[in-house]
This record gives structure tokens, C-alpha cells and sequence, in this order.
């Protein structure tokens, strides 16, 4: 944790993941910005178990972005389909 800084760009989705090597041991590494009166219990525990669902093979935030992507991609093709009846 450190503290919050409005000229600093954070990485706020986690698609990329950071390691830092420990006593030889690769550790998951994650920069998490606090300011006064957040909940930081609660900032760790939402991090722990994201953390634990990427080493699951679960990643969310890029479960998420997919999800988008694709709803993005079919709203597209249905707009473009829309703009080629309206123009018959």
C-alpha cells in the first residue's frame, strides 16, 4: 500500500500482472493507493481474493473486458445492419 497521488496513472483493472522475486520465490506484486477514511480492510480483502482467483486461472478483469468487447462488437454489426435497412 502507499499513499495516493493524483499525478501517478495506476493501473486499476490489473491486466497486467507484477512479480517480484523474493528469496528466489516469484510473489505477486500489487500497488494499492489508499487515502484517508478508505475502508483498507476491505481494499486487502477485495485484492486477496482476486489474487486468489487469478492463481485459479479465473481473471476477472479480463473476463470483464472480453464481455465488453463482444457486447461492443454485436451492438456494431446490429447498428450496421439497422443503417443498411433503413437506407433500402
Amino acid at each position: 500500500m502507499h499513499e495516493w497521488h493524483s499525478n501517478f496513472e495506476y493501473d486499476r483493472l490489473g491486466f497486467d500482472d507484477q512479480i517480484e522475486h523474493l528469496l528466489e520465490v516469484a510473489v505477486p506484486k500489487l500497488k494499492l493507493p489508499v487515502r484517508p477514511g478508505r475502508n483498507i480492510a476491505t481494499l486487502i480483502e477485495v485484492a486477496a481474493r482476486n489474487q486468489l482467483l487469478k492463481s485459479q486461472g479465473i481473471h476477472s478483469a479480463r473476463a470483464f473486458r472480453d464481455q465488453l468487447d463482444h457486447l461492443r462488437e454485436n451492438n456494431r454489426e446490429a447498428h450496421d445492419r439497422h443503417l443498411s435497412d433503413a437506407v433500402e
